[in-house]
């Protein structure tokens, strides 16, 4: 019998790269700017409540006092100066909006799939995701709890005490999964499989036929959608996630700065390890 495969618009393999560049740089922006929020997070807690105390106590006492002075710099920088810096930033990435340059982006939604409720159903996910033992236990389940049941129903009459062990026998017969190298699988394990490979082989030949006119693009939609990523979106991610990326190391140098000025006027320790290679 001869089997035919094909693919929905093939050759679209450049511009499945360019999405990929797309989404990566996309995350790396949110990982960025979601730092800065946690970080912000914490600073917020700690700087005042914990090392602002510390640096004050240890001020207090001469041994320590240049130490403490520059603990007093380094959590007035990070609770004054890097908010401001990030504002500062944030007035920078509004002058040079990029983000302006996705405004021009279009490209046609083909809308939701054929199907999309029934397979994007969180129980139907869940089900999925267990594969033939998901279908095993929601359809073995009800047939061997009635089977057990049918088969040790006379044991109510005669010997009701051995009613619970019979239940358990018979049901444990037909429920058990098939588990390679421990346990034998019940009676019912393969017929749920077979019953699943056929249904997942139907549901996979209908779901192709449905999807095969599902966002079916012509020449020229597919040139825009390539002409859309490659010219529009591409150049406006990589752009933003430059700006981002600059924004960011203008912050962190203007806070180290800051820092670095506050303990100085304060007679702390300008010098300390690391902070002017960092810069």
């Amino acid at each position: 019998m001869d089997f035919t495969a094909q693919a929905q618009n093939p050759g679209l393999a450049p511009l499945s790269m360019a999405l990929n560049r797309l989404m990566n740089y996309v995350s790396q922006s949110i990982i960025l700017l979601k730092t800065e929020y946690v970080i912000l997070g914490y600073i917020e807690i700690l700087a005042f409540w914990l090392l602002l105390p510390i640096a004050i106590f240890l001020r207090t006492f001469s041994p320590t006092r240049k130490m403490g002075t520059t603990m007093i710099a380094f959590t007035l920088g990070i609770l004054i100066a890097l908010p401001i810096s990030i504002i500062l930033g944030d007035m920078i990435y509004d002058a040079l909006d990029p983000s302006s340059m996705i405004d021009s982006f279009s490209i046609p939604d083909p809308g939701n799939p054929p199907r999309f409720a029934e397979v994007c159903s969180p129980a139907i996910s869940a089900v999925a995701e267990l594969k033939e033992y998901g279908f095993w236990f929601t359809t073995c389940t009800p047939i061997c709890m009635t089977y057990a049941a049918l088969t040790c129903a006379h044991y109510l009459t005669f010997m009701p005490h051995a009613y619970p062990i019979c239940y358990r026998s018979m049901f444990l017969s037909c429920w058990k999964p098939y588990v390679p190298f421990l346990v034998d699988p019940g009676w019912c394990w393969p017929i749920a499989e077979n019953i699943y490979n056929l249904i997942l082989n139907e549901h996979q030949i209908a779901y192709s036929n449905q999807l095969a006119g599902y966002a079916k693009l012509t020449p020229g939609e597919i040139d825009n959608i390539y002409d859309n990523v490659m010219g529009t979106a591409l150049n406006a991610v990589v752009y933003n996630f430059i700006v981002l990326g600059t924004i960011l190391i203008f912050t962190i140098i203007l806070t180290i700065g800051t820092i670095r000025s506050i303990a100085f006027a304060l007679g702390g320790d300008v010098y300390f390890y690391g902070l002017a290679r960092l810069v």
